[in-house]
């Protein structure tokens, strides 16, 4: 049988996501899964394709599928096809100058829920055809993949491809209750932690005196990786833990422990710059920037 080029007019490109999804994944199901189709479709198409461009792709295995070395030659051409059309994406969401559709801003739970959602109701009230879409998490998301719009972040954005703007620091203290404090006293120094009973937010383990003070061996009676949960843990007098000071404002039962400690982080406003040219972005990265302008001297100075 004379072979043809996949990739050519024998070939189409939902047809080859199916193959690229399934070489990497291993498996029919696990490629369905993924693309949100049927594992039959998967198999039924890949066989028709194997048939167009006469060439095995794949050897069916008791463990899942692995490709041929038809399969592996034609890969090399499918993902420079996958990144051909990951550039175009990207060059068409950059000229969108609608004030409409979806943006998306990903940030740490604190700050996306005590200080960024609270200032929505002004933008949405200029913008009410931009739909907002927060992501709350520690992970550092790809920008250039359109995983988010924009980010803000506690450090510098490292990547060439990425724009950042310092808008100030956010600065932390070791809190308890009013209630925790009548009942064990307050230590008089770091030190003094190791008597007491600790709340663990897994995400500031990246921290040097969240490391410093965990490695004091304290005892701890409470851990997540919520920020709300921590500072629900804190308010209730489970023990003492680690926040940024904006926190302290939304909470009335805090007492900031007097240790001499000075700890701060800056914060970045990011976003990529193949994909921060359409006008719903900019929009939002103009209005974050004021609202951080706004809100310099309480929250972020």
């Amino acid at each position: 049988m004379q072979k043809r080029s996949l990739t050519g007019s024998g070939g189409r490109w939902d047809d080859l996501r199916l193959l690229l999804a399934a070489a990497r994944l291993g498996r029919f199901t696990l490629a369905a899964k993924n693309l949100k189709v049927a594992e039959t479709t998967i198999g039924r198409r890949l066989r028709a394709l194997e048939g167009r461009v006469g060439a095995k792709l794949f050897d069916r295995h008791i463990d899942g599928v692995k490709l041929t070395p038809a399969g592996r030659s034609a890969l090399e051409d499918i993902e420079v096809m996958e990144k051909a059309a990951a550039r175009v994406e990207l060059a068409l969401s950059g000229v969108d100058q609608r004030l409409s559709g979806i943006v998306r801003v990903t940030t740490t739970e604190g700050l996306g829920s005590y200080w960024f959602t609270p200032r929505l109701g002004d933008f949405r009230a200029r913008y009410p055809e931009i739909r907002v879409e927060i992501i709350t998490t520690s992970e550092v998301l790809d920008l250039g993949a359109r995983e988010a719009d924009i980010a803000i972040r506690y450090a510098r954005p490292l990547h060439d491809n990425l724009v950042g703007v310092k808008m100030g620091r956010v600065n932390f203290d070791l809190v308890c209750s009013k209630e925790y404090a009548t009942q064990h006293g307050l230590p008089n120094s770091l030190d003094g932690l190791h008597r007491h009973k600790l709340i663990d937010h897994a995400p500031y383990r990246t921290l040097p005196l969240w490391r410093a003070i965990l490695e004091m061996n304290p005892v701890v009676v409470y851990e997540s990786n919520s920020t709300i949960a921590v500072v629900q843990a804190i308010s209730s007098g489970i023990g003492i833990g680690l926040i940024p000071r904006f926190a302290r404002t939304l909470v009335s039962n805090l007492v900031a422990l007097d240790l001499s400690v000075d700890f701060s982080v800056e914060v970045w406003l990011i976003s990529h710059r193949d994909t921060n040219k359409a006008a719903r972005t900019q929009a939002m990265w103009n209005y974050l920037k004021e609202q951080f302008e706004r809100d310099r001297k309480e929250w972020f100075s």
